[in-house]
């Protein structure tokens, strides 16, 4: 379940005016990559990322 607001794993400027209050919930989803900063999401599923080129 994820609720507002919307916290990107990358610098985004959206985020610039977003302050954490009591009560927010938060949902950490790290994204670990050895060789790439690329990432892919496949037709369908946008949701799911994957390193370009099937790096690790």
């Amino acid at each position: 379940m994820h609720e507002k607001p919307h916290i990107y794993n990358t610098p985004n400027p959206e985020m610039k005016h977003i302050f954490f209050q009591p009560g927010m919930v938060l949902a950490f989803e790290p994204i670990t990559a050895v060789t790439s900063t690329d990432f892919v999401s496949r037709p369908g599923n946008d949701w799911n990322l994957y390193c370009k080129g099937k790096d690790l």
